[in-house]
């Protein structure tokens, strides 16, 4: 993790008390979380237990209490941990495995609102499972075994060589190349490590997220000034602009 101080873009980068302020610079820095009554430069700048309620820092609602929004905003106010803010505008328990839910984000972590209305739990290793529904526990996927019904059992996330669909059924460092999708159904391709620096490439999601593909070839991204065809040229933080990579918006910036 980067220090106090320190350049950021986003705030997953800075220590846990830290947050990525870019409200002012891109790249950001990494600053101090804000205390209660702070102002809230950024959505996730407030201390633990604390939520940014239309730029200023307040403290989560507690369970059974109103998390209506405020006069003037449309954003409803956050609630405690194990709490969700229901359609009575109040919060409440985040629903168990069988009680009734509307939406997954009213369930305790790992369940979800299934087709029956009520919080169901993630499907492990061998469980039945769809690409659209995403029902697999987070780090598995799912394996197709019905291409025309992109259906299958939730399996352990590929090594290299492995069957894939996406880019997300591979490991860290991997990526899905070869699948195809048509009116019957999807064809699996395979999970490869990503290419080396001047390795060949047909496309930049071949290269990892550090490089792009240029003529056929890996090379690295572009730092601020450099001549620049698309946005995937340029680094992390900058876009290509009248073709020269640019500071872009930190927070939309390519990753």
């Amino acid at each position: 993790r980067q220090a106090r101080g320190a350049t950021c873009f986003e705030s997953g980068e800075c220590a846990p008390a830290d947050f990525c302020d870019d409200s002012a610079t891109c790249p950001g820095t990494c600053s101090q979380r804000k205390g209660a009554g702070q102002p809230a430069p950024t959505p996730d700048a407030c201390a633990e237990g604390l939520f940014d309620d239309e730029g200023t820092c307040k403290p989560l609602v507690a369970t059974g209490q109103s998390c209506a929004p405020a006069d003037g905003s449309s954003r409803e106010k956050s609630c405690v941990e194990g709490s969700v803010c229901n359609a009575q505008a109040v919060c409440a328990p985040s629903a168990k495995a069988g009680e009734p839910c509307e939406d997954t984000s009213e369930c305790v972590f790992g369940f979800a609102c299934g087709a029956s209305g009520t919080c169901e739990g993630t499907t492990s290793v061998g469980g039945a499972c769809t690409v659209l529904s995403r029902n697999c526990r987070f780090d598995l996927s799912c394996q197709v075994d019905n291409p025309q019904a992109f259906s299958g059992t939730c399996q352990p996330l590929r090594s290299n060589g492995g069957s894939c669909l996406f880019d997300f059924d591979c490991q860290a460092n991997l990526y899905c190349s070869g699948a195809s999708f048509g009116p019957g159904g999807a064809t699996p391709g395979a999970c490869y490590a990503y290419l080396a620096l001047d390795g060949d490439c047909t496309s930049t999601s071949a290269c990892g997220p550090r490089r792009y593909c240029s003529a056929g070839a890996c090379k690295d991204r572009l730092g601020v000034g450099a001549a620049c065809t698309g946005d995937d040229a340029c680094s992390r933080g900058l876009a290509c602009e009248t073709g020269t990579c640019a500071v872009a918006e930190c927070r939309d910036a390519p990753l």
